[in-house]
């Protein structure tokens, strides 16, 4: 069925690509994240919970306003149970000028529910982690490989069709299994 011109581009069928033509784009992309990438502080740590502020802090905020945050959270809570044993109007002061302060307080509580279950240790299971607040299909899967050295979905795959990604247990969810 083609789409009618009208269709926005994000509702369009996203058509196949063959194998020779799909390792061409990787090496090109490759080839040019090498050549441009940013030195950025998130990139060099394996650490999940530097990971996750991280990934919390650029939702809807750009890469040069977050870096500076970043640096100065993680120096006022370095560790997970630094973050949850914080009250949480300090944590709100830290971020203070990020904006979305629903991150924050969701970041705040996560950490409380991770330390008080797990003793401070990140699930490491996916099931696990997408039951604590704040936290979105869409990233999670984009960025489990990330946090669990698993091989990585992306977001679209974590979805059965244009769109926002949905939950597993919803009725547009069959073809998502994590």
């Amino acid at each position: 069925m083609t789409p009618s011109p009208d269709t926005p581009v994000s509702q369009q069928p996203i058509s196949p690509v063959d194998p020779a033509t799909r390792s061409k784009i990787q090496q090109c992309l490759l080839h040019w994240y090498q050549a441009h990438q940013r030195r950025l502080p998130w990139r060099d740590t394996q650490d999940p919970y530097h990971i996750w502020v991280s990934e919390v802090m650029l939702q809807q905020t750009q890469v040069k306003t977050v870096t500076p945050y970043f640096l100065a959270f993680l120096a006022a809570f370095p560790t997970l149970k630094d973050l949850a044993k914080a009250d949480l109007d300090r944590v709100l002061k830290q971020w203070e000028g990020l904006g979305y302060y629903a991150r924050a307080r969701n970041l705040h509580e996560a950490a409380r529910q991770v330390v008080e279950v797990s003793g401070g240790r990140i699930p490491g299971r996916f099931a696990d982690f997408k039951a604590l607040p704040g936290w979105g299909l869409h990233w999670l899967c984009r960025d489990e490989h990330r946090l669990w050295q698993a091989p990585g979905r992306g977001g679209r795959q974590c979805q059965t069709g244009p769109g926002p990604a949905v939950l597993p247990g919803h009725a547009r969810e069959p073809q998502f299994r994590p």
